[in-house]
């Protein structure tokens, strides 16, 4: 069920390469104080790509395959993300026996996109209290998702044992393994994450550049998209640009383009720290034309870290070989 709604989500939103490639275009050259940039994701969106605005640079680039759990690394915070890149879901088994190797009526959850700690599909192993945390000790199975290239990841058994402000203790398996493997994964807050594969027994990464390096991240990410016939919201996989969570807020203008927002405009705004702001709905695919659609009269408001303001849009989603998965924008700075 989960292969056939992921390829109704990818035929519906026209944002994989599933299609044939768009013609070569010549690439598109930003007026005079405007720079323009393209973030690599790939052909197959197998890429997520760290960028800083303020150095106009691409920090890092990595295989979204190459984790599967973010653990928020903020001392006093205690939230667990997917690698929603890959379209994973989990779902809690109601159950804290670890050995248990079989349960019924499993119900699979989707982070959100927004950044939400208290909507992710893992929300609910801890409650916080006045006395601190308590842990619920639910076992979760986690689906690990697809690779760039549509293949299954397989899924496995996590919970958690312990967590404070230095490290959480985590208990991993396959669906058979009835004892599983400890690992410790430390906290660290000049990231914003403490990062964990499944692959190996277990490993613990650190995958995204240091949080004050980077304001963007461009790649797949699992959203909540109301289905136009229906109206039903359902996840899907999208592609699209997400904000660093530290620190970094942004806006949209729809309304005046891009030449005539200014910096006096910024009062009338008002900013949010939601991750998918920007998001992937700055484009749309035409099947008849078989062509990308770029609005590039929708205009992002970006504050970065440092207190400095710029004004972002797109321009195109193919390269000079008519390759999806290669956003093209351009940006200046107030």
């Amino acid at each position: 069920m989960k292969n056939y709604l992921l390829l109704l989500s990818i035929l519906a939103l026209g944002l994989t390469s599933c299609f044939k490639e768009d013609l070569p275009v010549p690439a598109y050259v930003s007026p005079e104080g405007v720079i323009s940039n393209v973030a690599e994701t790939g052909k197959l969106y197998e890429n997520q790509v760290f960028f800083d605005l303020e150095s106009n640079t691409f920090v890092k680039t990595v295989d979204r395959s190459i984790w599967d759990l973010a653990f928020t690394a903020d001392a006093k915070a205690f939230h667990v993300f997917l690698n929603d890149g890959k379209f994973m879901s989990a779902a809690n088994t109601n159950q804290t026996d670890f050995a248990k190797t079989n349960f019924d009526d499993l119900v699979w959850r989707y982070d959100n996109s927004n950044g939400n700690g208290a909507q992710t599909a893992l929300f609910d192993w801890f409650e916080l209290s006045e006395n601190g945390i308590t842990l619920n000790n639910w076992v979760y199975i986690i689906d690990r998702g697809y690779t760039a290239d549509g293949n299954l990841l397989g899924k496995f058994k996590f919970q958690i044992l312990d967590a404070n402000n230095e490290f959480y203790r985590i208990l991993v398996g396959t669906q058979t393994d009835g004892i599983g493997t400890e690992i410790i994964i430390g906290k660290n807050e000049i990231y914003n994450f403490s990062y964990f594969s499944f692959v190996n027994g277990g490993e613990v990464l650190y995958v995204a550049p240091p949080k004050t390096e980077y304001d963007l991240i461009f790649g797949q990410y699992t959203a909540k998209v109301k289905q136009i016939t229906t109206g039903i919201i359902e996840d899907y996989s999208v592609n699209g640009v997400l904000l660093n969570e530290f620190e970094t807020v942004a806006t949209e203008e729809f309304l005046k383009p891009f030449s005539n927002v200014l910096y006096t405009d910024l009062e009338n705004y008002a900013f949010t720290n939601e991750n998918d702001l920007i998001g992937y709905n700055w484009k749309d695919y035409d099947f008849d034309l078989e062509i990308y659609n770029i609005y590039s009269n929708q205009v992002y408001l970006i504050e970065t870290q440092e207190g400095n303001f710029f004004k972002l849009r797109f321009t195109g989603f193919v390269n000079e070989k008519g390759e999806r998965g290669y956003p093209n924008f351009e940006f200046s700075k107030f």
